[in-house]
């Protein structure tokens, strides 16, 4: 594993991305908690409007159920020979079908498990046909029509449709009160129906005396547990209910068959009389029954509402808590991570630009004058103050590194002008050397004096040359002495002029060119260096050979030595040397010459004898 390449990877990672983890992380969490919350308020709702849903299913099925009640009594009256119910039975079985309509619609596009069982249930009406069939053609019995119908009126009666599973306390008990008073509204049915199959035969049948006495013991009981689950307006309702003339018509006529000790007769029970204070007060427990339904419709209407109203605070809640750690995370990106970029954008800007040219600016202030320091770091308003302490540290290195510029270009500038001040009076002093030593020769006509004062002048010409490189390192400019363009080959002369062993240079081709007059004293001082790097490096028996020609570049001046070389390496350092720092100091107001160049008359009247073996002209350059 690449340690280095692992180490540059954690590096390079921002502040930025780690705060996005840390958020991401914590939203994260954030929404799998609210998820698993906004999953039970969900449940919650639906369970509601579930709920709401099956107490409107549970009303219309008991519809459904009354119209049974009042079909099986008809019917079974009817069978048992009570014919004045065949004019009632064609309008109550259109009621029944009608009932039956009613819930069809009611579980049309449900597929929970409530109006799947109810659906399941409902299969038991298919018979019914066949109980009118048997009752309009005479061959029906009291007892299976009455079977029939109790049978499948209990079955809707017991259908689970989970009312009594929810959690809510009053609507728990509204359903038991609601299932209660069905119980005993169905006993009231069962009821009329088993003494409307009797009547007319004067007697019960078989043990149909000790079912009515423990049908009349379960609507006692259901009437006695009512209050248990009801509330006081609901009870008040039944009593209502129970109190009407014809209810206490049927009690008294229920009396009479349970002290019968099971005969029944026409006159003390008539049919017509029974069907009409039963069916009333049957129908008055039907609308306790509507009103109750009604109670359980509202609470469960109720229970969703208050889920809807909960879900959708939950809903705002968890909106406004993900609004308010996205807020928190801008903030935190404002205050930290946007700082830092800016930061660092800034150090960068620091780095490449305002320090170096505030340090330029300082190399090129005049003395006496003070220098401006470069500006401080600036950060947005919204910055942490961690970050404003590293912006402080970068402006106090910025300043350090300003302060140090200041007091480094203060040295040079005083070396350089101790170096310019050595170098003029070193050069002042060569050049009167040069000028005695021209006299000399001049008035000595002694061929050997004259050898010795041209090797004596030609030293100094080479000390000239030591000056004004001092100079030239110094930072001085150079005269332009020259307003028309030079041939080539005096400057080439000019050049060897400088050099001691001038003897061992060859002259090759030089393709005639012409140099600017104005960069003539800086060229031939240049050549001379090469020429004697060439001289100094190579076999002192050979010879050092210089040709000009013209390229596609530009004109060419080979200088070639038979020397060792230099790789590639020292080859490159030494191509940059020459070339200046662009904070090279340069100080401003200087006038001094660092070279001269006589006129070339004055060349030929000291060279032009040919009394020594030298250029044929050489500028004092």
């Amino acid at each position: 594993m690449d340690v280095t390449a692992s180490v540059t990877s954690r590096a390079t990672t921002s502040i930025r991305t780690r705060l996005l983890r840390i958020l991401i992380l914590a939203l994260a969490v954030l929404l799998a908690l609210l998820g698993l919350a906004a999953g039970e308020q969900i449940s919650a709702y639906r369970n509601a409007s579930a709920t709401e849903d099956n107490a409107r299913l549970e009303i219309t099925l008991q519809g459904l159920v009354h119209e049974l009640q009042k079909e099986r009594g008809l019917t079974t009256g009817y069978v048992g020979g009570v014919w004045q119910f065949k004019a009632k039975l064609p309008a109550q079985r259109e009621a029944t079908d009608a009932a039956r309509t009613a819930l069809d619609k009611a579980l049309k596009g449900r597929s929970d498990r409530a109006a799947d069982s109810v659906r399941e249930s409902l299969g038991r009406l298919d018979g019914l046909a066949g109980i009118r069939g048997h009752a309009d053609d005479h061959t029906g019995v009291v007892k299976d029509t009455f079977d029939y119908f109790t049978t499948t009126i209990t079955v809707l009666d017991r259908l689970d449709l989970g009312l009594d599973e929810v959690h809510d306390g009053p609507l728990r008990d509204a359903y038991q009160s609601l299932q209660t008073l069905g119980n005993a509204k169905e006993f009231t049915g069962e009821e009329r129906a088993i003494v409307l199959g009797s009547v007319r035969g004067g007697k019960f049948h078989g043990e149909d005396y000790s079912r009515f006495m423990q049908i009349r013991a379960g609507r006692l009981a259901a009437l006695a547990a009512f209050p248990r689950s009801a509330t006081a307006a609901q009870e008040r309702r039944l009593n209502a209910a129970l109190t009407t003339p014809d209810a206490e018509r049927m009690l008294a006529y229920e009396s009479t068959a349970v002290h019968g000790g099971g005969r029944l007769g026409s006159r003390d029970i008539p049919p017509m009389a029974w069907w009409d204070a039963t069916t009333s007060t049957i129908n008055g427990l039907r609308q306790v029954q509507v009103s109750l339904g009604a109670d359980v419709e509202n609470r469960a209407a109720e229970l969703e509402s208050a889920a809807q109203r909960d879900l959708l605070l939950f809903a705002l809640l968890a909106l406004g808590t993900v609004a308010a750690l996205g807020a928190l995370a801008l903030d935190c990106v404002r205050s930290v991570s946007a700082p830092l970029v800016e930061l660092a954008q800034q150090a960068r800007e620091m780095a490449g630009e305002r320090l170096p040219r505030a340090v330029a600016a300082v190399q090129n202030t005049a003395s006496g004058e003070t220098p401006e320091p470069p500006a401080p770091l600036t950060l947005p308003g919204r910055t942490g103050a961690e970050v404003r302490e590293v912006a402080e540290a970068f402006d106090r290195v910025q300043r350090a590194a300003f302060d140090l510029a200041t007091e480094q270009a203060v040295l040079r500038r005083n070396a350089t002008d101790s170096l310019v001040s050595l170098g003029r009076r070193n050069q002042n002093l060569v050049r009167r050397q040069i000028s005695f030593i021209n006299k000399l020769e001049h008035e000595d006509a002694d061929p050997a004096t004259l050898a010795n004062l041209f090797e004596l002048d030609h030293l100094a010409t080479r000390m000239r040359r030591n000056a004004e490189s001092l100079l030239v390192l110094a930072g001085e400019s150079s005269p332009r002495p020259w307003a028309t363009p030079l041939a080539l080959t005096d400057v080439l002369r000019a050049a060897l002029s400088e050099v001691e062993e001038y003897r061992r240079v060859t002259l090759r081709r030089i393709e005639p060119a012409h140099i600017t007059g104005s960069v003539v004293a800086e060229v031939a001082h240049l050549l001379a260096e090469l020429v004697e790097n060439a001289l100094s490096f190579s076999p002192p028996d050979s010879d050092v050979e210089i040709e000009g020609r013209r390229t596609s570049a530009g004109y060419l001046v080979a200088i070639v030595d038979h020397g060792f070389g230099m790789d590639a390496q020292a080859l490159a350092e030494a191509n940059v040397r020459p070339a200046p720092p662009a904070s090279w100091p340069n100080p401003p107001g200087s006038s001094a010459t660092s070279w001269s160049a006589p006129s070339p008359a004055s060349a030929a009247s000291r060279y032009g004898s040919g009394r020594r073996r030298r250029p044929v002209w050489s500028p004092g350059c």
